[in-house]
């Protein structure tokens, strides 16, 4: 079975959860653009995240961009992160890698107990993840 998101519903809850509009698109199937304007005196940045879904639950993100202010962006998150370890048990931080334990994902745990998911890639309209019944 393959479940779908697009662009602009991924565009929309990461509105609604940090007040940022944020643009998406497809590079390739496996890496996206992510536009976005944390400041009007900064103006647009973007980040092309490339990402790879492991046989072990393990989500993988890996961040690229020319934009200024992202690497300091992911330094904090990174020093953030370092801080508050048993806050986010799920998340890893390490220079421009973000890794996302799904089985950990407090809001995954019971899905997950009857489903798995097996593979994830991007098309020109957006995310699509294969899942399979345990």
């Amino acid at each position: 079975m393959t479940a779908s998101i697009s662009y602009s519903e991924i565009s929309t809850i990461l509105k609604k959860h940090t007040k940022i509009a944020f643009s998406l698109s497809y590079i390739s199937s496996d890496k996206i653009r992510i536009k976005f304007t944390p400041h009007q005196l900064v103006g647009q940045i973007y980040a092309d995240v490339r990402f790879y879904l492991d046989p072990s639950g393990e989500f993988s993100l890996s961040i690229n961009s020319d934009s200024p202010g992202v690497g300091s962006i992911i330094s904090g998150l990174t020093t953030m992160m370092a801080t508050k370890q048993n806050a986010f048990p799920y998340l890893h931080f390490s220079a421009q890698h973000i890794k996302v334990n799904l089985n950990k994902l407090p809001q995954l745990t019971n899905i997950l107990k009857s489903v798995s998911l097996s593979a994830c890639n991007a098309n020109s309209c957006g995310l699509n993840m294969t899942i399979n019944l345990k």
